[in-house]
């Protein structure tokens, strides 16, 4: 009977001991912590004792002027990214009967329009801002709608491919690789490069 006493006796202290909150090893600091004042922004130099020779004036670093950075101009803020374009716009205008059908033809359709434009978006400020880039005419941006509507796997009769309606050649000529699983020519941001470097 001791010993079964013992071990309840033993079971008893330590489901107390289990119920016992547990205070901190180390007590909560509540002191505050004075700190010293901050040093002036500028200090004082001390003269040079007496008995020190003072240094020659070529000795003596001198201060540099820095001249301000001039602001940069502000870009320029447009409504949108057609409003871009339109403020970009640079090559002549001639006046060609077969420009005048084309151009009549697209008016009287504006839903091929729509669509071109919804596809475009996705790729059409990349090609704005390569465009840019390269301070070339922001009207060639709209190039990829008359070849491909702006269709990234359009394929014509003569087997040229992708928004810019590169031929096999004259794609692997400015650098868009083909191969059985890559065709550069479908790539809207290789395919815009190689285009901008053609033109």
């Amino acid at each position: 009977m001791s010993w079964a006493r013992c071990a309840l006796g033993l079971l008893g202290a330590l489901a107390l001991a289990a119920c016992a909150t547990r205070t901190p090893i180390r007590p909560a600091r509540t002191e505050h912590v004075v700190l010293p004042p901050p040093l002036p922004a500028v200090t004082a130099l001390r003269s040079p004792p007496a008995a020190a020779t003072a240094p020659t004036p070529s000795a003596v670093p001198t201060a540099q002027v820095i001249a301000p950075v001039p602001a940069a101009a502000p870009k320029p803020h447009y409504a949108n990214l057609f409003a871009r374009i339109r403020a970009g716009l640079r090559l002549p205008q001639p006046n060609m009967p077969i420009i005048a059908q084309e151009a009549h033809w697209y008016a009287n359709h504006p839903q091929f329009l729509q669509r071109s434009f919804n596809r475009a978006d996705m790729y059409l400020y990349y090609i704005v801002t390569q465009l840019q880039k390269r301070h070339m005419p922001l009207e060639l941006s709209l190039l990829p709608i008359i070849e491909s509507a702006f269709q990234p796997y359009a394929y014509s009769w003569a087997r040229a491919a992708g928004i810019w309606q590169f031929t096999s050649g004259t794609g692997k000529l400015f650098g868009l690789k083909q191969d059985w699983w890559y065709d550069g020519r479908l790539d809207v941001v290789a395919s815009t490069n190689a285009a901008l470097n053609y033109l």
